[in-house]
């Protein structure tokens, strides 16, 4: 199973990058090592047989720091790996690929060994596990089971446990030689990172991304050599982006590019790649003490996995209404299948602390939120081994510093960045369960950024990159001059020989600003706080046949951005080390655009790839982090994504036209301090566009240190004056399953004061962003089914609650003008006739325009 038929045609493919000749000499020592080898790999854009050797280097158990022993053992390692990974490329059956293996004397060392693995476990495993362990072997990591014991519990499970780690890593790096083209490609960039010559994922002829060393297509050996050229001469050029911006003409290209989206949902997926485990959020289980998946981190009352459900609930009622409300034009089989309208949703997790076991049992227990398991699909990101600087040493427990009984063959293993996403959904047969639904685009959103559903963000991003067949597109913002975060770039490269250029958006992250000469230098008239460079939001549009062609055209799609992060220690005494990652966002560096000759900025718009741009608190606001009590900054914290939420509210009421108070009460201190100045919070399906809301929600009053909740869509709100808590609620926010307009609870709340004492804002407990906090008193209404309340010339006064039964319209009126003695009473729905609902309709600028959004009494 681990060798199907299809990565025949994969080793096909890379056959081409692995026939370059790895130039490694006396000159490794010299201050030019590194363009001299550079210079070298360019020149050799040949196939260079090479023999395989028969004894792989051993590691050194020691302590050490980044030397030239290290440099030295790394070059002994990928010279001894690179003609094995020639050769098991080429080879597309396991037996073959035994075969290779076998013939190296270390793994025959290994195999006359009188060890328990060797003589009482091996013969009884499958051919497939016996093969996984004699890579393991031929790369230098015997260590790993140097203190396995036969019919030991826990020796045994820690091997059947390690074996299914290494088969999915065998299948998932298929493309580049499974564990050994694991290993040798991460080795490669270790030592390249050391001042060794470039990976050579990072020089096939062609690449033309950010991470390319440039290369010539003439075959002419001599002539390469006099041609090639080093870093300083090699013509690349990165320009800020030009595109679309959604504050472009008063919103009207928001609502242009939304309404485009709007039409495109039938097509369009969602996908998350969820594997991040919170360990920065402090997210741990009670029972256990392990941390917990960000996507549980309790966020405005509810996990922030089910907020980016919520959103896409949101916009599929949006898609409905607009069918519902016109009959007319719409026939009774178009609404019906409208109402029926489930976004299909992809989640990569992933194997590290248990997030794949907890997201599964949390999405059965949420009972899938009512869209059925057939429109998800989970997928697990495998782990990878972490390797030290040391010759590429896995770290095992025979191989730390623990003193005890071990006889575990664990090994230290971290997710392997979520740029494994597109080769997953390859593998996981994901792209072809889109395409049966006749999905053909699909908008990426990360679990820890609650805040790109809103207003026309996806909508927007969506539409343009259906609309104009596009492959993948960014969504960017701002950036502060100095940020730790990604920039969006334009990647102008030539091929000094042809004169061909190739363009494209792409990502390049903080860390590599300097490597690439970038100067994040201040904006243009915008002072010295703003970068000139976009953010990278990591929201993306993406074009699925054209990402799933692209994937499987070369290892640098399939694996992109490959990078391997040494910055960090792995061991106790010091010693660093990394595994091999990928950043899903520089697959952009495989759909570049060829061009003959130099495109003008306006033909930049015409790129496969493509940025939109917005404002930032309207596309990102990070909750990665928890905050400490001490520490004022809310960067990345879920009190700073929660006040940037808040501040997109107060920008909807003041279009609204309801007054209220500063988020921040006048301050961050203040904030932090004392809690927001005010908490506004609603159900994303009563627009999600800002310009659906302006119309139901008209006019009143939020006063300082008061709050409103409304869970609902169907709501009509006019003049009302809200002094302490407001809370509305739905069982039924768009129907039961089937979405229905007819089926849902709806209120009427007309020139009403609702007035109490609310949160009680001196209790320290209180956690505002998580919605955790104490109330002295609230009005509050709950609807259940299709109930509906109406309201109208009151005043709700105190601690007040009314619960309205399925089937059941609760009418609230002042008595003899008296607004605050009310009456109540109760009347029958007739079923199936609502007493008014919202019809949405186009108007002639793409907007929903408020003389063609009804209101039906």
């Amino acid at each position: 199973l681990f060798f199907r038929n299809t990565s025949v045609r994969f080793y096909k493919l890379f056959t081409r990058q692995q026939q370059q000749q790895q130039q490694l000499g006396e000159a490794i020592h010299s201050s030019s090592s590194s363009n001299y080898y550079r210079r070298q790999l360019i020149a050799k854009n040949r196939r260079h047989v090479q023999r395989l050797s028969a004894v792989a280097p051993q590691h050194e158990f020691r302590a050490s720091t980044e030397t030239s022993t290290d440099f030295e053992a790394q070059e002994r390692q990928i010279l001894f790996l690179v003609p094995y990974r020639e050769r098991l490329l080429l080879e597309p059956t396991l037996e073959g690929k035994i075969d290779i293996v076998d013939a190296s004397e270390t793994v025959q060392a290994f195999m006359n060994s009188k060890t328990d693995l060797v003589e009482k476990v091996m013969p009884s495993l499958s051919k497939t596990e016996q093969y996984l362990i004699k890579v393991t072997v031929l790369c230098g990591q015997q260590h790993v089971f140097s203190r396995f014991a036969a019919q030991n519990p826990e020796s045994e499970a820690s091997l059947s446990k390690l074996l299914t780690t290494l088969g999915k890593v065998e299948v998932f790096y298929d493309m580049i030689g499974g564990i050994v083209g694991y290993q040798t490609v991460a080795l490669e960039l270790m030592h390249e990172s050391f001042g060794g010559p470039p990976a050579a994922i990072h020089a096939d002829k062609d690449c033309h991304g950010l991470d390319c060393v440039p290369s010539y297509e003439d075959n002419d050996e001599d002539k390469n050599v006099s041609k090639s050229c080093d870093d300083s001469e090699c013509d690349m050029s990165l320009h800020v982006p030009s595109g679309p911006d959604l504050r472009e003409g008063n919103g009207e290209l928001a609502r242009k590019a939304a309404r485009k989206g709007i039409e495109a949902l039938p097509e369009m997926c969602e996908i998350y790649p969820l594997g991040g485990a919170g360990d920065r959020l402090g997210l741990l289980d009670p029972e256990n003490g392990e941390a917990l998946p960000a996507a549980f981190l309790p966020y405005n009352g509810r996990p922030l996995l089910e907020g980016l459900i919520r959103d896409v609930r949101a916009r599929e009622w949006l898609y409905y209404k607009i069918k519902a409300s016109s009959p007319d034009v719409f026939d009774d089989e178009e609404i019906e299948k409208a109402s029926k309208l489930v976004t299909p949703i992809a989640i990569m997790t992933s194997m590290a602390k248990g997030n794949h076991r907890r997201i599964s049992k949390f999405m059965n227990d949420s009972n899938w939120f009512g869209r059925g398991s057939d429109n998800f699909r989970l997928f697990e990101q495998p782990l990878v081994p972490v390797l030290t600087t040391r010759g590429g040493e896995w770290i095992s427990a025979s191989s730390s510093e623990d003193k005890g009984e071990n006889y575990s063959c664990d090994i230290a293993l971290k997710p392997g960045g979520h740029g494994a996403l597109w080769k997953l959904m390859y593998d996981e047969g994901v792209f072809d369960w889109l395409e049966q639904q006749k999905r053909t685009g699909g908008v990426v959103r990360q679990i820890t950024n609650p805040m790109a559903g809103t207003d026309t963000t996806l909508l927007a991003l969506s539409g343009l990159g259906r609309q104009d067949n596009k492959a993948l597109g960014f969504v960017s913002c701002e950036r502060a001059v100095g940020a730790s975060e990604g920039i969006n770039v334009l990647v102008e490269k030539t091929n000094q020989v042809t004169k061909e250029r190739w363009y494209g958006i792409s990502n390049v992250e903080y860390t590599e600003l300097d490597k690439l000469g970038i100067s994040d230098e201040p904006a243009e008239n915008s002072g010295a706080e703003e970068s000139a460079y976009p953010a990278n939001t990591n929201v993306l549009y993406v074009g699925l046949k054209h990402i799933r062609d692209t994937l499987t055209s070369s290892p640098r799609a399939a694996f992109p951005g490959m990078l391997i992060n040494l910055s960090k220690a792995v061991k106790k005494d010091g010693t660093k080390g990394g595994r091999l990652e990928c950043s899903m966002q520089n697959i952009a560096d495989a759909l570049m655009r060829k061009s003959p000759g130099k495109l003008t900025k306006k033909d930049w718009m015409n790129l496969p790839t493509f940025v939109l741009f917005t404002l930032r608190r309207r596309v990102t606001s990070s909750a990665k982090r928890q905050r400490k009590l001490d520490d004022k900054s809310l960067a990345q914290t879920p009190d700073g994504s929660f006040l940037d939420l808040l501040l997109n509210a107060s920008d909807m009421l003041s279009k609204c036209s309801i007054e209220h108070p500063p988020p921040d009460d006048g301050s961050a201190e203040r904030y932090l301090n004392t809690g927001p100045g005010f908490i506004f919070a609603i159900h994303p399906a009563m627009g999600p566009l800002w310009d659906i809301i302006a119309q139901k929600l008209r006019g009143g009053s939020i006063a300082r240190k008061s709050e409103v909740k409304l869970e609902i869509a169907e709501l009509n709100w006019e003049n009302v004056r809200v002094d302490g808590s407001l809370l509305i609620t739905c069982t039924n926010v768009t129907g039961e399953g089937t979405m229905s307009d007819i089926d849902c609870g709806r209120a009427r709340i007309v020139d009403v004061d609702v007035l109490n004492a609310g949160i009680d804002w001196e209790n320290e407990g209180n956690v505002y962003w998580s919605a955790m906090y104490s109330r002295d008193e609230s009005a509050e209404i709950v609807l259940h089914g299709n109930a509906e309340i109406d309201i109208e010339g009151c005043a709700l006064r105190g601690n007040c609650a009314y619960e309205v039964p399925n089937g059941k319209r609760l009418v609230i009126r002042s008595v003899n003008g008296d607004a605050g003695c009310l009456s109540e009473t109760y009347e029958d729905i007739v079923p199936g006739v609502p007493s008014w609902r919202w019809k949405y309709a186009f108007g002639g600028k793409d907007d929903i325009q408020s003389d063609l959004v009804k209101l039906h009494l």
